[in-house]
């Protein structure tokens, strides 16, 4: 709080943006991370400005996962980018097991490239955060 008793995030202050490079599927990490993301923009201590997803050889694939979970938690708004394919790995059959994943539509997936130029070219002075997994710190640009 501060001196006049206002929320951190007030209308003067607004909340930080996030971008999320992940690559959410193959551990759970990343989606945990995901779901706390989306719980804090929900309360609106941040802005998740979007996810992009790399990796596994199967970049499509980790972002339609990122896509239907923004959709069952209902923000259809926060756009998700397909990133690099990373290295190929052997996806587990319980990685995609989604209600919705397989009716998620690819048309709504993102050029990462594009996105992550977007959101960096949105974001105010000191205005975003980058969080990425280790696995993803090689983000090509």
């Amino acid at each position: 709080m501060r001196d006049g008793g206002e929320s951190p995030n007030d209308a003067r202050d607004p909340p930080r943006g996030l971008l999320i490079v992940a690559d959410p599927g193959p551990d759970p990490d990343d989606v945990k991370a995901l779901l706390a993301s989306v719980v804090v923009h929900k309360q609106r201590q941040l802005r998740l400005c979007g996810v992009i997803a790399n990796g596994g050889g199967r970049p499509i694939r980790r972002a339609r996962l990122a896509r239907c979970i923004l959709d069952r938690l209902r923000e259809p708004r926060i756009p998700v980018g397909v990133g690099s394919a990373g290295t190929p790995s052997v996806e587990q059959p319980h990685e995609m097991l989604l209600a919705g994943y397989s009716e998620t539509d690819d048309a709504r997936l993102l050029d990462g490239r594009a996105l992550f130029r977007s959101v960096l070219r949105a974001a105010r002075p000191k205005s975003l955060a980058i969080v990425s997994s280790p696995r993803c710190a090689t983000l090509r640009t």
